[in-house]
């Protein structure tokens, strides 16, 4: 229940302060937060050491703060999400690529938009329903009903449509025929399920949930990043589709599938790896 009054209270302030002095703020708390989150604080160096093998303890800990401060950065946007609209679009969100969803949304098949947790994922979710693309984002309930609520009138505010993911299967086969877009976190499975694969050469397990509604749909999978670049701006990316047949017609395997957008994840994580917001320990072993 704390929780929730400070998200409500977190909002009002980030609303009322010029986002200067937010991000500010963010990133002072992030220096307390890696000092006394052992817990997060070793499961990111761990993460890191995987990235960087070859860095030193100070490095790493640089880098550990840095991603504690982005992802703070990543709090104040979420509760500045209102604000989002096509005059702020147009001053800060650079669009590359939004080709690929409109050759999927001509097949008449839907479309995956595959991201992770990494740079403003909450702000890409805004800012392609402001585009006009009809999406729905899978979302994993919080624990805490007042906190759930909060976050899903967060995202409504900028008309995203949210499923939570008890309900998403049937709703996204759903959607998924009837020509929708939704989109899915693909690096990190919040369930005793997932399937194995090897990221940076170390096995890691993932959601299989994108390549089976890929798979059962023919719905490309378009993976998508928006990343956070300097000067409160955004940079927002879509990747080259990854199909669920080869050239030939056939049917790839799943995890084939897989295996194909995870290297896109890779690029991703290698390149911005203080933006990748995994707090547990992503690796096996």
């Amino acid at each position: 229940m704390i929780v929730y009054y400070l998200y409500v209270f977190g909002r009002k302030l980030a609303l009322s302060l010029p986002l200067q002095v937010s991000y500010f703020i963010a990133s002072s708390i992030a220096v307390f937060q890696y000092l006394f989150l052992a817990k997060d604080r070793r499961n990111i160096k761990k993460n890191f050491k995987v990235i960087f093998p070859n860095e030193n303890r100070l490095r790493i800990s640089l880098r550990g703060m840095k991603l504690f401060a982005n992802f703070n950065k990543h709090i104040v946007d979420f509760l500045r999400l209102s604000l989002i609209d096509e005059k702020f679009i147009s001053r800060y969100i650079q669009v590359e690529n939004t080709k690929y969803l409109d050759n999927a949304l001509k097949q008449k098949r839907g479309a995956i938009i595959l991201t992770a947790h990494l740079g403003s994922w909450e702000i890409g979710g805004a800012v392609i329903t402001k585009l006009g693309y009809p999406i729905y984002a899978v979302a994993l309930p919080h624990k805490n009903s007042k906190e759930d609520s909060f976050f899903n009138r967060q995202r409504g505010l900028c008309g995203l449509k949210t499923i939570p993911v008890g309900a998403a299967v049937r709703k996204c086969f759903s959607l998924l025929k009837s020509n929708n877009i939704i989109v899915l976190l693909g690096d990190r499975s919040f369930s005793d399920s997932g399937v194995k694969t090897v990221i940076l050469n170390r096995p890691a397990i993932v959601p299989e949930g994108p390549a089976r509604f890929s798979l059962k749909t023919k719905a490309p999978i378009i993976p998508g990043f928006i990343i956070r670049q300097k000067h409160s701006r955004f940079k927002m990316v879509f990747e080259k589709p990854v199909l669920p047949y080869s050239q030939d017609g056939k049917f790839k395997q799943e995890r084939e599938i897989i295996d194909e957008y995870m290297t896109v994840f890779e690029k991703y994580i290698i390149n911005f790896p203080e933006q990748w917001m995994i707090f547990n320990s992503f690796w096996n072993g």
